[in-house]
């Protein structure tokens, strides 16, 4: 078990993070891991006011072969940041999350990804989400994703990848 916690404070610049990790292992045939990360930072150089907080979080389980060989392995990975920025140009703000799986053995492996992103500026501001599901053999994967935008312009748009795509009705009693 590792903890870290950090803290800085200047007249221009601020920063603070607490780091944990944990991991447990049996011999050289199974290992596990986990970490934690916070950070937050706040900065004022030459009139520009920075602030941005980070949220990390990453899993990781592991089997070994007899020779070293990883047989086995699932990892899970979330990110959450945040982002304020006040410059000449207006104030500007980010926010996003990003979720990673993946689950893979000798042969198959799966994942999954999903990101959202917000921009906020006086320029305008959007949104975008994606999302996209892998399962593969050996070296063969197959995909399926989506990807959606909005604009505050008034444009949007949504894109699909799969090889075949349906739409229900979700108070359907029947499948005709």
């Amino acid at each position: 078990v590792t903890e870290e916690q950090l803290s800085l404070a200047e007249a221009d610049r601020s920063l603070a993070a607490d780091i944990r990790e944990v991991e447990a292992s049996i011999g050289d045939s199974a290992s596990a891991s986990a970490l934690q990360a916070l950070t937050t930072r706040v900065t004022a150089v030459e009139g520009v006011n920075d602030i941005q907080s980070i949220a990390l979080t990453s899993l990781n389980s592991s089997m070994y072969g007899p020779n070293g060989e990883v047989r086995a392995q699932a990892d899970a990975v979330s990110a959450l940041t945040t982002r304020v920025r006040d410059t000449e140009g207006g104030i500007q703000t980010i926010a996003g999350s990003v979720q990673a799986i993946t689950a893979r053995t000798d042969r198959t492996y799966a994942s999954g990804l999903f990101r959202v992103s917000s921009e906020a500026a006086p320029s305008g501001s959007q949104t975008r989400i994606g999302l996209r599901a892998e399962a593969g053999v050996d070296d063969t994967s197959h995909s399926a994703a989506m990807y959606l935008e909005a604009k505050s312009d008034g444009t949007s748009q949504a894109g699909f990848v799969a090889s075949r795509f349906f739409i229900v009705h979700g108070n359907a009693t029947d499948s005709t």
